[in-house]
């Protein structure tokens, strides 16, 4: 539970009731905050009669007026969901924020003494010129962990600490985007959705005075994932990606690119199906170049662009950030499925795999694809997509290559490692 004590539910219409109630936080189907009143069952002048789902929840005590969806409605009885993110406390400056993190990933990260002879290593450290990050496993995160990748779930996992470098403190909407940046970036790293759920701020006397409630980031996207870049026993280089990250969400121009092409990219490792991995990956891939070329540099018109074939879109980008365009060795089914084409890179399979896909008189020759093939094909555009994200982060430190089966916890340099 998060809170009880007198709450108002508001009809549009002007009527209202008040009475005792509670705010809970709850995971299934999917995370939120749930809000029950409950009426005096000998009082008839206190039941409840409201009409409309959409109603307005005043909490006097917080000093939250919300938006509500009412989901269970009994003369006793009056239940629902907050709709929106919910802010407790004033506009002020922060020292710090205290993000409790959840289904982020496990890592061999800096060593923590916990006794005066055991260590854990479960911290990570990023900064860049503005900011420092800290993040630790909570004290049993490691069997929450596998206790979530067996059993679809959620549960905090990690508490992380932002707080500005040189002493300077943070606004509260600096607080609140900085919350959904960070969301963002440890949904990258793990290729699925990862969210603060609570963020707490605090002042320069460790008093916490704001929350930022906002558990309905989390989708239905918050599976672990069977592989991604990250190198879970060799986490080094992470200073780089969150500074060049950090960048890109501070400049108008790539900072909506970046959150659709992770998001694209945690959609397609998340899919279910060969044909809506291959789609999400491939918009993901067209967006940054659209963004690099068009957007950015400008070195291609508007017009031009569009005129250039998908494969050629894909082509120019993986060039351009210094990442391999031949299919793999890794990927026998694929190349070979490459040479019956006619084809020699993976862009034209991804562009053609992807026109099979979308027009209907297409559709079933990617069924025909051996089933080997079209898995290589997935690991193929997440491949493309993780490595042009690393790339435009500025990342020069080892991954994990998931096309490279022989060994999945043997870490590799990036591409473009010696550039």
């Amino acid at each position: 539970m998060l809170y009880q004590d007198e709450m108002t539910l508001r009809e549009r219409n002007g009527y209202e009731i008040t009475s005792k109630g509670t705010l809970s936080a709850f995971w299934f189907p999917t995370p939120g905050v749930r809000f029950k009143l409950k009426a005096d069952p000998k009082n008839p002048a206190s039941w409840f009669i409201v009409r409309d789902p959409l109603c307005r929840l005043d909490v006097p005590g917080l000093n939250l007026s919300v938006d509500v969806f009412l989901t269970r409605m009994t003369p006793g009885i009056a239940e629902g969901l907050l709709n929106s993110p919910t802010v407790l406390g004033p506009d002020s400056d922060l020292a710090y924020l205290q993000l409790h993190i959840v289904n982020f990933v496990d890592y061999h990260g800096e060593a923590i003494a916990v006794t005066d002879t055991r260590v854990h290593t479960a911290q990570l450290t990023m900064e860049n010129s503005g900011w420092h990050l800290t993040i630790q496993l909570v004290k049993d995160g490691r069997k929450r962990i596998e206790r979530l990748k067996k059993e679809y779930g959620y549960a905090i996992t990690h508490v992380a600490k932002l707080e500005c470098r040189h002493g300077r403190a943070l606004t509260t909407d600096e607080a609140i985007e900085a919350t959904h940046n960070l969301n963002r970036l440890f949904s990258f790293i793990k290729g699925a959705d990862v969210a603060s759920v609570l963020t707490v701020g605090f002042d320069t006397s460790d008093r916490k005075v704001w929350e930022y409630w906002n558990p309905l980031f989390l989708g239905d996207n918050a599976k672990y994932p069977e592989r991604n870049w990250f190198p879970h026993d060799q986490p080094t280089g992470l200073d780089r990606l969150f500074s060049g990250y950090m960048d890109l969400q501070a400049d108008e121009a790539w900072s909506e690119v970046i959150d659709s092409a992770i998001t694209w990219y945690v959609k397609s490792s998340c899919a279910t199906s060969v044909e809506v991995a291959i789609l999400f990956a491939q918009m993901g891939l067209e967006l940054l170049s659209w963004a690099s070329f068009v957007e950015v540099d400008q070195k291609i018109s508007a017009n031009g662009f569009e005129k250039l074939p998908n494969a050629d879109r894909m082509t120019l980008l993986l060039s351009t950030l210094l990442i391999p365009t031949a299919i793999p060795d890794q990927l026998k089914a694929l190349q070979a499925f490459a040479r019956s084409k006619n084809m020699s890179s993976g862009a034209e399979v991804i562009a053609h795999l992807r026109n099979n896909i979308v027009h209907p008189n297409l559709r079933a020759k990617i069924r025909v694809l051996p089933s080997e093939a079209q898995i290589e094909a997935v690991k193929l555009c997440l491949w493309y997509l993780e490595l042009s994200l690393l790339k435009l982060c500025g990342y020069h430190g080892t991954y994990n290559n998931r096309l490279d089966t022989s060994n999945r916890h043997m870490c590799q340099p990036v591409p473009w490692a010696d550039t």
